[in-house]
């Protein structure tokens, strides 16, 4: 199980009693400041389609940080794993635009000849 410190929510070894970083006693439970925050969505389904059907080289980029999220939420880092759900989420979308692009561009040429 996680062990958390109780007053600072840091993640702690599963041998710590006190906390590193503030002297806090440690548990095992859900640090108080991640139970009022929601897990934010870590793209990888999205990403993974998008790898697949648009632009791959992109997807694989939204794909890594996809898989970041719910380790660095459970850690205790909520605003890393903001970030690297913004992240993804950027990728996830550039992917797509670009492979809409490719697609509109590639339709063009094979109509006209």
């Amino acid at each position: 199980m996680n062990r958390y410190c109780t007053s600072c929510g840091a993640p702690a070894a599963e041998t710590d009693f006190y906390c590193s970083k503030c002297g806090g006693t440690v548990q095992e439970k859900t640090p108080v400041a991640l139970q009022d925050w929601q897990k934010p969505d870590n793209w990888l389904t999205k990403s993974i389609l998008v790898t697949i059907f648009c632009f791959a080289p992109f997807g694989i980029v939204g794909i890594v940080n996809a898989a970041q999220v719910n380790k660095k939420f459970d850690a205790g880092d909520l605003e890393g794993a903001q970030k690297t759900a913004a992240q993804a989420k950027k990728w996830v979308m550039n992917s797509f635009w670009v492979g809409l692009v490719f697609g509109i561009l590639y339709s063009i040429y094979i109509f006209l000849n």
